[in-house]
Protein backbone atom coordinates (compact mmCIF):
# COMPACT_ATOMS: atom_id res chain seq x y z
CA UNK A 1 0.00 0.00 0.00
CA UNK A 2 3.13 2.17 0.17
CA UNK A 3 2.87 3.24 -3.58
CA UNK A 4 -0.38 4.41 -2.76
CA UNK A 5 -1.29 8.69 -2.88
CA UNK A 6 -0.48 9.75 1.00
CA UNK A 7 -4.45 10.88 0.94
CA UNK A 8 -5.38 7.41 -0.11
CA UNK A 9 -3.20 5.59 2.34
CA UNK A 10 -4.48 8.04 5.40
CA UNK A 11 -8.21 7.52 4.15
CA UNK A 12 -7.52 3.37 4.53
CA UNK A 13 -6.02 4.28 7.87
CA UNK A 14 -9.07 5.83 9.59
CA UNK A 15 -11.03 3.19 8.00
CA UNK A 16 -8.95 0.76 9.73
CA UNK A 17 -9.68 2.52 12.95
CA UNK A 18 -13.13 3.13 12.42
CA UNK A 19 -13.45 -1.01 12.19
CA UNK A 20 -11.26 -0.88 15.66
CA UNK A 21 -13.42 1.21 17.08
CA UNK A 22 -16.92 -0.77 15.97
CA UNK A 23 -15.48 -3.49 17.56
CA UNK A 24 -14.61 -1.70 21.11
CA UNK A 25 -18.15 -0.50 21.01
CA UNK A 26 -19.51 -3.57 20.56
CA UNK A 27 -17.52 -5.46 23.21
CA UNK A 28 -18.88 -2.53 25.48
CA UNK A 29 -22.52 -2.81 24.68
CA UNK A 30 -22.42 -6.68 24.73
CA UNK A 31 -20.72 -5.99 28.68
CA UNK A 32 -23.62 -3.65 29.50
CA UNK A 33 -26.26 -5.74 28.51
CA UNK A 34 -24.44 -9.16 29.72
CA UNK A 35 -24.92 -7.13 33.47
CA UNK A 36 -28.84 -6.09 33.21
CA UNK A 37 -28.59 -2.74 31.43
CA UNK A 38 -30.91 -1.88 28.51
CA UNK A 39 -29.33 0.19 25.70
CA UNK A 40 -31.65 1.81 22.61
CA UNK A 41 -28.95 2.38 20.27
CA UNK A 42 -29.28 3.44 16.58
CA UNK A 43 -26.31 2.59 14.33
CA UNK A 44 -26.02 3.92 10.65
CA UNK A 45 -22.55 2.07 9.11
CA UNK A 46 -21.71 3.36 5.73
CA UNK A 47 -19.79 1.90 3.18
CA UNK A 48 -16.94 4.49 1.58
CA UNK A 49 -16.41 3.53 -2.64
CA UNK A 50 -13.16 5.31 -4.12
CA UNK A 51 -13.60 5.82 -7.68
CA UNK A 52 -10.20 6.85 -9.28
CA UNK A 53 -9.89 7.84 -12.80
CA UNK A 54 -6.66 8.69 -14.16
CA UNK A 55 -7.17 11.93 -16.44
CA UNK A 56 -4.40 10.61 -18.90
CA UNK A 57 -0.87 12.41 -19.62
CA UNK A 58 -0.91 16.14 -19.95
CA UNK A 59 1.44 18.26 -21.98
CA UNK A 60 3.04 21.43 -20.83
CA UNK A 61 5.59 22.91 -23.25
CA UNK A 62 8.30 25.11 -22.26
CA UNK A 63 11.02 26.95 -24.22
CA UNK A 64 14.61 28.60 -23.25
CA UNK A 65 12.51 31.73 -24.99
CA UNK A 66 10.99 32.51 -21.40
CA UNK A 67 12.25 31.98 -17.92
CA UNK A 68 10.87 28.69 -16.59
CA UNK A 69 11.88 26.55 -19.61
CA UNK A 70 15.71 28.48 -18.67
CA UNK A 71 15.47 27.03 -15.27
CA UNK A 72 13.99 23.37 -16.20
CA UNK A 73 16.68 22.88 -19.02
CA UNK A 74 19.65 24.34 -16.33
CA UNK A 75 18.30 21.76 -14.09
CA UNK A 76 18.34 18.82 -16.25
CA UNK A 77 21.47 19.86 -18.24
CA UNK A 78 23.52 21.71 -16.01
CA UNK A 79 22.85 19.99 -13.12
CA UNK A 80 21.81 16.89 -14.13
CA UNK A 81 18.53 15.92 -12.53
CA UNK A 82 20.01 16.57 -8.65
CA UNK A 83 18.44 18.44 -6.23
CA UNK A 84 19.76 21.99 -6.01
CA UNK A 85 19.89 25.42 -4.12
CA UNK A 86 18.08 28.83 -5.53
CA UNK A 87 22.54 30.01 -5.36
CA UNK A 88 23.30 26.85 -7.88
CA UNK A 89 20.63 27.39 -10.17
CA UNK A 90 21.50 30.99 -10.45
CA UNK A 91 24.90 30.50 -11.44
CA UNK A 92 23.98 27.61 -14.01
CA UNK A 93 21.82 30.11 -15.53
CA UNK A 94 24.50 33.04 -15.50
CA UNK A 95 26.72 30.41 -17.20
CA UNK A 96 24.34 30.17 -19.76
CA UNK A 97 23.74 33.89 -20.24
CA UNK A 98 20.64 33.54 -18.72
CA UNK A 99 20.97 36.04 -15.63
CA UNK A 100 17.92 36.40 -13.57
CA UNK A 101 18.09 38.85 -10.89
CA UNK A 102 16.50 37.31 -7.59
CA UNK A 103 13.30 39.83 -8.23
CA UNK A 104 12.91 37.31 -11.23
CA UNK A 105 14.52 33.96 -10.19
CA UNK A 106 12.49 33.50 -7.12
CA UNK A 107 8.83 34.09 -8.83
CA UNK A 108 9.83 31.52 -11.73
CA UNK A 109 11.10 28.89 -8.89
CA UNK A 110 7.46 29.93 -7.15
CA UNK A 111 5.51 29.19 -10.44
CA UNK A 112 7.23 26.23 -11.47
CA UNK A 113 6.56 24.12 -7.84
CA UNK A 114 2.70 25.89 -8.25
CA UNK A 115 2.78 24.03 -12.07
CA UNK A 116 4.41 20.98 -10.18
CA UNK A 117 7.48 21.19 -12.38
CA UNK A 118 9.88 21.45 -9.42
CA UNK A 119 9.45 20.29 -6.22
CA UNK A 120 10.67 22.36 -3.20
CA UNK A 121 12.40 20.78 -0.58
CA UNK A 122 13.94 21.81 2.56
CA UNK A 123 17.50 22.92 1.15
CA UNK A 124 16.24 23.70 -2.69
CA UNK A 125 14.66 22.32 -5.01
CA UNK A 126 14.34 19.32 -7.31
CA UNK A 127 12.44 17.97 -10.53
CA UNK A 128 9.41 15.68 -9.97
CA UNK A 129 11.11 12.10 -10.10
CA UNK A 130 7.69 10.67 -11.95
CA UNK A 131 7.33 13.64 -14.69
CA UNK A 132 8.97 12.64 -17.98
CA UNK A 133 10.81 15.52 -19.63
CA UNK A 134 11.28 15.39 -23.52
CA UNK A 135 13.07 16.93 -25.99
CA UNK A 136 16.00 19.37 -26.57
CA UNK A 137 18.37 16.70 -25.56
CA UNK A 138 17.23 15.44 -22.20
Amino acid sequence: MSSLDPRISTLYEKIHNLEEDMEAVKSLLQKLLSEGGKIDLNLTVRELAVNLKHAGNVTIDLDTTNTGGQVIFCALKDLERKPFTWSEISAKLDERGWHMPSGTLAPTLSRLVKKKLLIKEQKGYRLPSKVTFQGADV
